[in-house]
């Protein structure tokens, strides 16, 4: 399924479900916006991450109980360079290269609370978890097709409740 037919269904699913989750979200970004980012971060992000950022630049800051995922608030390319740059210089060594795990190649695209960000890596495409306690990765999804379609699963297969309007992921974890 296209990015856009996923968006698509997500939009509608939430209208119905969890309208303050719907409001959070972004306006597209610009290809002038994608332009500027990958320059910034030296590469090219994938083609299906683009897709899904020209629908909807992430989510406005909100509330940890207004996100669309149970990773976390989706960012916005702002975010996502201000977390990349800081995830960066946390993990510099003194010599001048990456630690802990780390690669400038991950660009974080959700906050996972606590210090932890589902990134996408943008040498392969994969969908990759940074866990900061543990100051590990982990590869959690193939690319961003497959991680977004599988929000959309959640939502398909109510594997998530609904509390004051709010999306309730956790009991299903």
């Amino acid at each position: 399924m296209k990015i856009e037919q996923i968006w698509s269904e997500l939009e509608v699913f939430l209208k119905d479900n969890a309208k303050g989750v719907l409001d959070t979200l972004n306006p597209p970004v610009s290809d002038k916006e994608l332009e500027i980012f990958e320059q910034k971060i030296g590469g090219k992000l994938p083609e299906d991450f683009k897709s899904y950022l020209k629908v909807h630049n992430g989510q406005t800051e909100t509330s940890h109980r207004n996100v669309l995922c149970e990773e976390g608030q989706l960012y916005s390319i702002e975010s996502m360079m201000k977390w990349y740059e800081a995830t960066n210089n946390f993990n510099l060594s003194e010599k001048g290269g990456l630690i802990n795990g780390w690669s400038a190649l991950l660009v974080p695209f959700a906050d996972g609370n606590g210090g932890d960000y589902l990134c996408i890596d943008i040498s392969t495409g994969k969908i990759i978890k940074y866990w900061g306690d543990d100051l590990e990765c982990e590869e959690v999804f193939e690319n961003f097709s497959v991680w977004f379609q599988s929000k959309l699963t959640v939502f398909q297969q109510k594997e998530f409740g609904v509390d004051e309007g709010f999306l309730d992921f956790w009991e299903y974890l």
